[in-house]
């Protein structure tokens, strides 16, 4: 059997377009062993394979444009494409036509998740119909167009200007069958003589009125879509989406942390069941969709800042938080009696009491664990979750195990277990050990989080109601995901936010910024394995500070300010460019900008008391940080031990601590790295230190010009290369509709990579 692959196609002198697929005569997805194509010069670009026909299966293929000057090859964007030959038999030649695919195409969207199998799910789907064989000197026709926006209850429908497709009349148009919804396929014959022809798709209800003509002209099967003296037994036409007349689709939603959902039903907190009921009320508004904060396990340091929803325990783990006790069967009256009562007093108080909470349902769970264990561990639906899920869960589950045997999920303090490999994992969680119901007991409680969320998900879909989940930007430094990867993070450094008008001293998150190079060389696997996790439940996600995946504003880990942050990945400033520009005493610009008449200003009386304690004369003939409190939480550390702790400080003492920090921070250029002297980064907002005030007009300009370059221009190509691959790849792995969302210092690159 004979492919002759057709796409219409202008490209420029020195390019030419490639097919890469997953058949050995496509390369096998190498570009260098791909089909070379060849043009026609009419624009049209044509290849050829041959398979066996007992071979002629689906496959998969893209098209790409190979730059004879580099060498470069650029794969065109979106999905791969798919050839399904026909089923006729006797087919010895077959013509795939495809079109070129738009950068940006806005009806692509509505092939995602949230339409697809949400908001335009189709219930019941037209069967495909049996292909008759082929007519004598017949041509077979299969049109295949994407329309994702046609509603349940209607359908896609063909006319055209030949008798099979009705001679225009409505009447006798095709139905095209949805059983690969959103693309719509018909099959139907022709006499070559009838080739070229025209047709036209409109959306019609069950009784074939039509709702909808497609918008442009005709569509057209011409000789130049065809090769020359070649005899066709199957044209397949992989169409452009639809084109719809009809107004932009509009849909609302709300947005809502799953906690606040409390009822009666609950224990002091909303519940993941608790979705059910305001799916219901969304659907009765006319939503579509229900965004809702991360939903991960957040039990670092066991007490209520881990109810921040952010600072992530695991990516994949489910929140204790939000099981509903009463949904686990098996209870016995007397506990259900119990639950009730504790949850007639958490749902009392006006707020929720997360460390309450939190205590009353473990207590709970080690319960009713000790009573179910036996049938539980036994039980097939919980063998094929473990098996199904053990890469993430036996891992989560020892870590548990040893936060709660050391008292703290600092690993670094679990001894032999502060390293830990796959094979300590297993003997770890291994089914004979003394400690298996401790770890076990961890499987339950996620087996049944995850079942409890599945059924909300599941009943919103068949409602049309999205559900819309949250991805955090970063992990605790002491999670399952540092523990097991260390060598994806930087844990030195700690992940923040510039500051801005709410935050002076700019945002410090804590958490461990990542080693992208790392991730990138295991092919982002983590990210994808979150994202196929996740779509379990959700059919589209926020990726949480998405500037992130463009550049993180990147802390030194013994900072508390973010001041002295920079940007990575960023290009820094050099020594040979500074002082080509006439910037000669660049060290001194790194140094702490601390002298009398500074300390008078900021201190008072105080100002001698702070020179004794912290500082020392440096051969600038100003002050610095003596080597005990070289850092801020050096100094952080001194405070607290003279006032018993954080709560011990007193508001002065606090702006005491706060005017510490400043002074620590007053620099004018920050070295990219501990003691470099060759590359530097300008401090944010550095003309509004003392260190910028002291310099002359001149010098001032000069680094105000860098200033301007670096936070504006320089970095611009570097964040928008390293973002489109990270989040290409991201979004090569999901069907999920992905959103991001950011404010405060918005380079101008992130629109144009979204788009």
């Amino acid at each position: 059997m004979k492919i002759i692959f057709s796409l219409p196609f202008q490209t420029t002198y020195g390019r030419n377009l490639l097919i890469v697929g997953s058949t050995p005569e496509l390369g096998q997805w190498d570009a260098a062993r791909g089909l070379r194509m060849y043009d026609r010069a009419s624009g049209f670009w044509k290849a050829a394979i041959h398979l066996s026909a007992e071979k002629c299966e689906s496959f998969a293929y893209r098209y790409a444009i190979e730059d004879q000057s580099t060498g470069v090859v650029h794969f065109e964007e979106a999905q791969n494409r798919c050839f399904a030959p026909p089923e006729c038999r006797g087919l010895e030649t077959i013509v795939q036509r495809d079109f070129r695919r738009p950068e940006v195409d806005p009806e692509t969207f509505f092939s995602c998740a949230p339409f697809r199998k949400v908001i335009f799910r189709r219930p019941e789907m037209r069967p495909i119909q049996d292909c008759p064989e082929c007519e004598a000197r017949g041509v077979h026709i299969r049109l295949r167009v994407p329309a994702a926006r046609v509603a349940p209850g209607y359908s896609l429908y063909v006319t055209g200007n030949i008798p099979a497709l009705g001679f225009w009349n409505p009447e006798k148009a095709l139905p095209l069958h949805d059983s690969g919804y959103p693309v719509w396929q018909v099959d139907f014959h022709v006499r070559p003589v009838e080739i070229p022809f025209q047709y036209k798709y409109f959306i019609a209800d069950s009784d074939k009125i039509i709702v909808t003509w497609e918008s442009g002209d005709n569509r057209r099967l011409t000789d130049h879509d065809l090769s020359i003296n070649e005899e066709y037994h199957a044209i397949v036409i992989s169409e452009y989406p639809f084109r719809s007349s009809a107004a932009p689709w509009k849909g609302a939603g709300l947005a809502i942390p799953v906690f606040s959902l409390r009822t009666a039903r609950g224990l002091g907190v909303g519940e993941f069941l608790d979705l059910k009921p305001l799916t219901d009320w969304a659907k009765q508004l006319g939503l579509q969709m229900i965004q809702l904060l991360p939903l991960n396990d957040t039990s670092v340091r066991l007490d209520w800042s881990d109810a921040y929803p952010y600072a992530t325990l695991s990516v994949f783990a489910l929140h204790p938080l939000y099981l509903n006790l009463q949904a686990i069967d098996g209870l016995s009256a007397a506990m259900l009696h119990e639950i009730e009562a504790v949850a007639k007093r958490l749902n009392q108080k006006d707020v929720v009491d997360y460390a309450a909470v939190m205590s009353a349902k473990m207590d709970f769970l080690k319960r009713i664990f000790v009573q179910q264990a036996g049938d539980f561990l036994a039980s097939a639906a919980f063998l094929a979750f473990l098996k199904e899920q053990a890469d993430w869960l036996k891992p989560y589950a020892a870590f548990c195990y040893l936060r709660d045997r050391h008292g703290t999920s600092d690993y670094r303090n679990w001894g032999e277990f502060s390293r830990i490999t796959p094979a300590a994992i297993e003997r770890l969680t291994g089914p004979d050990t003394p400690h298996n119901r401790e770890i076990a007991f961890h499987y339950f409680i996620q087996y049944h989080l995850h079942q409890q969320l599945l059924e909300a998900s599941q009943y919103a879909r068949a409602c049309g109601i999205v559900l819309k989940g949250d991805i955090p930007i970063g992990v605790d430094k002491a999670s399952v995901e540092t523990w097991l990867h260390p060598e994806w993070f930087n844990m030195d450094k700690s992940a923040g936010a510039p500051p801005d008008d709410f935050a002076v001293e700019g945002q410090n998150w804590g958490f461990p910024t990542y080693q992208w190079e790392a991730m990138a060389a295991d092919g982002y696997t983590w990210w994808k394995k979150r994202l196929g996790h996740l779509s379990r439940y959700f059919d589209a996600i926020r990726l949480d500070h998405i500037i992130g995946f463009f550049r993180i504003w990147e802390i030194p880990g013994d900072a508390v300010t973010a001041l002295k942050g920079r940007f990575s990945p960023a290009i820094p400033l050099s020594r040979a460019e500074l002082e080509a520009a006439g910037i000669k005493d660049v060290h001194t610009l790194c140094e702490a900008h601390i002298t009398d008449g500074a300390l008078e200003s900021i201190f008072g009386a105080r100002a001698e008391e702070i020179i004794r304690e912290y500082l020392e004369s440096s051969e600038s003939g100003r002050y610095r940080f003596r080597s005990e409190f070289d850092s801020q939480n050096k100094i952080t550390a001194r405070f607290f031990s003279r006032f018993n702790g954080k709560s011990g400080l007193t508001y002065a003492d606090h702006n005491a601590l706060h005017a510490l920090f400043r002074l620590y921070d007053d620099v004018v250029l920050i070295p990219d790295k501990p003691g470099d002297r060759e590359f530097f980064h300008p401090r944010i907002f550095m003309d509004q230190t003392q260190a910028f005030g002291s310099l002359d007009a001149r010098t001032q300009a000069v680094l105000r010009r860098f200033y301007e370059d670096y936070y504006f221009e320089r970095q611009e190509s570097l964040w928008a290369q390293g973002a489109k691959e990270k989040l290409s790849a991201l979004k090569s792995a999901t069907d999920m509709l992905i959103c991001g969302e950011d404010l405060g210092m918005v380079p101008r690159c992130v629109a144009g990579v979204m788009e």
